[in-house]
């Protein structure tokens, strides 16, 4: 290329790269805006450093001590448990410590998922141990879930996988993937996290979840 065309051919390419870098801005713009909309965005923009307080409204029996004042363009990790926590859990944690600004656990012992028979009543519930042991692992949020909260009166819909299910042991256990996939659909809306860490432990969740994220476009 001639020396001389280059100022003009840059001319050219200007609109389109301003074009594009404002698109990038305003798409930021949104995704931050979204979060600072969201019921947890509300919460963590509202709060400072300080004593893990109460609040029963839109995520019900919520348990936080959030140390950041804003959540503008901050990664948001969401470690979904049904309490009873453990070493796994708290690897988790240590995950989304490394890769987040904020980490969110949710603690949530959830029916949808027991069918009749299995060990909902018997499932261990620890409360204050969790609540210690996340606090000293430095977690910022935390949420002790109530079903009427996640699941009120009324309450009608459900998320199915079926030919993923079908290949698992959604025979045996038909309302288990369900209850499941809905629990973690409702989560990852209610939170609107950056980044959601689930343990290998029960690979088969761990697959049909990644399917459910794919399919409903939930990147």
């Amino acid at each position: 290329m001639d020396p001389g065309e280059l100022p003009r051919v840059l001319q050219q390419m200007l609109p389109a790269t301003v074009q594009r870098l404002a698109d990038a801005v305003k798409s930021r713009f949104r995704r931050a805006l979204e979060r600072v909309r969201s019921p947890m965005g509300r919460e963590i923009a509202a709060r400072r450093a300080g004593p893990i307080r109460s609040r029963s409204a839109d995520l019900g029996d919520l348990y936080m001590t959030c140390n950041i004042p804003e959540v503008y363009e901050h990664r948001v990790g969401l470690v979904p448990t049904m309490g009873a926590l453990h070493e796994g859990h708290r690897s988790l944690v240590r995950a989304a410590r490394a890769r987040c600004d904020v980490v969110a656990v949710s603690v949530f012992v959830n029916p949808i998922q027991f069918g009749p028979g299995e060990d909902l009543d018997r499932y261990p519930r620890d409360r204050e141990t969790d609540e210690a042991l996340l606090a000293s692992d430095g977690v910022d949020c935390v949420w002790f879930g109530q079903s009427t909260d996640m699941y009120p009166p009324g309450f009608a819909t459900d998320v199915r996988v079926p030919k993923l299910a079908a290949g698992l042991c959604g025979v045996s256990r038909p309302h288990h993937f369900a209850g499941v996939a809905t629990v973690v659909l409702k989560l990852l809306h209610r939170f609107r996290p950056t980044h959601a860490f689930f343990g290998r432990k029960d690979y088969q969740q761990l697959v049909l979840i990644r399917r459910m994220v794919e399919d409903l476009d939930l990147e």
